[in-house]
């Protein structure tokens, strides 16, 4: 047996998973393409605008340029290992028969962690090279100036060499903790948010000084001292050799690279291959939740006697499925580096503050992009995790609006962090001052908004067959519907914030009023609908 055996399985279980509601999955899949395609085409041209603007200051455009790819790939490395930690992480911790199986089948358990993190590797190759590409195709065709085969080795070193080292840490970070996180997985969860948030800030500091500024406002006689000086130029960081690469086509980094990834990656599979079937037996001894949040069966919160059964009910369900509790705290540990950088960017001087308008929609835009994927993933399917057990449920001396009320309340529990995060995001940013209160009581009213539309739409002809697995119920027909109507009303929203700002009262108080009038009986139709459509399950 091989490693093309691993492949055909999990390219079978692809083929499997197209086999049911083929179309709405195709749509699905169209669409992130779609997206995915416009969003690499913009960034082409907006990096071959800006490296064509650079170009025209000869060297001190060439060293501008080597500072945003060093910067650059300190981010893509940090986030590449932490996504590596979180999936090795889940593939050790979660509850996984495929794995199970696997490792009490007569196959080397080398093969099994070697396919492993390949497929992780292969993940974070497709995300990074979706990034990288569009940039890296601007940057050949402004600064080329030699055979175009050779910056495409360039590129392929510094790609594979991220990836590598990226998962090699990763990888290595999970087996380490993954022993010690297992029965710890909420406290662990909160401790991560917490260290994530703190390397983000160092890194957010460490790239957007105070002095940056001064780069684009020096002297040409002034610019070497002034980028010198800077944090991310003085200190020896190994993490330049990547932009020496990709940049400056440096050979001898280009070789340590090389070396670096393969020595890597071959003692990363190497280790994992030695200590998985030990280490995986030490993680099943132990229980599944510990800590603050209790046990489910004798916990201090005592699940009969709570005045709020269901709700604590499916408190338990998100909570004790590290898949869904690690894509929560991952979703916040990005939302958080996403807005800390864009934050330190803005304080440093890096944007332009005329655009303030601007940067306020762009901000709004991606908290609600941000809350429509975790709502899509983990309100959505709230009424689908049922299940099979919904007989149970639904025949309960229970009523079917007390049960639709829970999923509302828990949602509005689910909800709690977004509407943290955006009071803070609007509180700290520096162009949000002077519209702090509107823009926090605005994006909260949204999110709870957003909330309420995505439970009720996931009362409406619920998935119960998939319900064990979120994710397939978010790709759902439904789920598609969702999907659509969550992004109609991110327009709305933004439309409207955006004719707020800009003074515009009289016209968009109407807009406002008439956009009331129709959430109301929007969610109202919901509301009703999915209690009939409930009662005929």
């Amino acid at each position: 047996m091989n490693l093309f055996y691993f492949l055909e399985s999990d390219l079978a279980k692809i083929r499997r998973w197209f086999a049911t509601e083929t179309a709405s999955k195709f749509i699905v899949l169209s669409g992130f393409l779609l997206l995915f395609f416009s969003i690499a085409f913009f960034l082409y041209k907006f990096s071959l605008l800006f490296f064509n603007d650079l170009f025209s200051y000869g060297p001190y455009g060439i060293a501008t340029v080597h500072y945003i790819f060093h910067a650059s790939f300190i981010l893509l490395l940090w986030f590449a290992a932490g996504s590596s930690l979180a999936a090795t992480g889940a593939f050790l911790i979660s509850s996984n028969p495929d794995r199970d199986f696997l490792l009490t089948s007569p196959i080397s358990s080398g093969l099994i962690t070697t396919w492993y993190f390949i497929r992780t590797t292969l993940m974070n190759m497709i995300l990074l090279a979706f990034i990288l590409v569009p940039v890296a195709l601007s940057f050949t065709q402004v600064f080329a100036s030699g055979a175009k085969w050779i910056y495409a080795f360039r590129f392929a070193v510094v790609l594979f060499s991220l990836v590598f080292i990226s998962g090699a840490v990763g990888s290595l970070g999970a087996y380490f903790l993954a022993a010690k996180i297992k029965g710890k997985e909420s406290f662990i969860g909160v401790l991560w948010i917490v260290l994530f948030l703190l390397i983000s800030y160092i890194l957010a500091q460490l790239i957007f000084p105070q002095t940056l500024h001064l780069l684009y406002e020096s002297s040409p006689s002034q610019f070497e001292s002034v980028y010198n000086s800077l944090p991310l130029v003085s200190m020896p960081l190994p993490t330049r050799l990547f932009a020496d690469v990709f940049v400056n086509g440096s050979i001898s980094s280009s070789l340590l690279l090389i070396l670096l990834s393969i020595f890597g990656a071959a003692g990363t599979v190497y280790f994992e291959s030695s200590v998985v079937e030990t280490l995986l037996r030490v993680i099943r001894g132990k229980s599944n939740i510990s800590g603050f949040l209790g046990n489910g069966e004798n916990s201090h919160i005592g699940f009969m006697s709570s005045k709020y059964p269901l709700v604590l009910k499916d408190w338990y369900s998100v909570i004790r499925v590290p898949s869904e509790s690690g894509y929560a705290v991952f979703l916040f540990a990005v939302m958080a580096f996403f807005f800390i950088l864009l934050n330190r960017a803005t304080s440093a001087g890096f944007i332009n503050r005329r655009f303030t308008v601007d940067l306020i929609l762009f901000t709004f835009a991606w908290l609600i992009f941000f809350s429509s994927t975790y709502f899509l993933r983990l309100v959505f399917p709230l009424m689908a995790r049922e299940g099979d057990a919904r007989w149970f449920l639904f025949t309960a001396p229970v009523s079917l609006r007390k049960i639709l009320h829970s999923k509302l309340a828990f949602g509005i529990i689910l909800s709690l962090p977004l509407i943290l995060i955006s009071a803070v995001l609007w509180l700290t940013f520096p162009y949000a001052q002077g519209n702090v209160i509107l823009l926090s009581v605005f994006s909260s009213l949204c999110i709870f908004i957003l909330l309420k539309v995505q439970v009720l739409l996931g009362s409406i002809l619920p998935n119960f067959s998939e319900g064990n697995d979120p994710e397939k119920v978010s790709t759902s027909m439904m789920g598609i519907v969702t999907l659509f109507v969550s992004i109609a009303a991110a327009f709305a929203m933004v439309y409207l914030l955006s004719g707020i700002l800009k003074g515009n009262i009289v016209v968009y108080t109407k807009f406002l009023f008439l956009l009331v009038a129709v959430v109301i009986l929007f969610i109202s139709f919901l509301y009703v609908l999915s209690l009939r459509l409930l009662s005929r399950s």
